[in-house]
């Protein structure tokens, strides 16, 4: 019975950390569709699931090939920095304005992603 009680504090606290950092994703991506003026939100929630059906049953081919869940944490922690610009940059190139060399202020990234340009 103490398996179930901990297994109900787990799921509790897990599903409390999946709406915070909802909560926070949503928050950003309404701040980026308001600067951009226009609707960004569903391909952005596309997006994420895009990532979620990728990211499944890559991790279950990893396993039933005997590949580590440590192995696999540091394939994609060697990935994600540099799939992320790419992908980041050709989600923006429609942002882009018509014979503009640059992205404009709103859409520019800052912080972190900036120094991974």
């Amino acid at each position: 019975m103490d398996a179930l009680w901990q297994l109900f504090g787990l799921l509790a606290a897990w599903g409390a950390r999946v709406g915070v950092v909802d909560v926070g994703m949503n928050t950003e991506a309404a701040t980026v569709q308001a600067r951009l003026g226009r609707r960004v939100l569903s391909g952005l929630h596309a997006s994420y699931s895009a990532g979620g059906l990728v990211g499944a049953p890559t991790g279950a081919a990893c396993a039933s090939l005997g590949v580590s869940v440590r192995d696999q944490l540091a394939a994609v922690s060697a990935a994600v920095p540099v799939a992320a610009p790419a992908v980041a940059i050709a989600a923006l190139a429609g942002v882009l304005a018509p014979g503009a060399d640059r992205l404009d202020r709103a859409t520019r990234p800052s912080g972190v992603a900036a120094t991974l340009e």
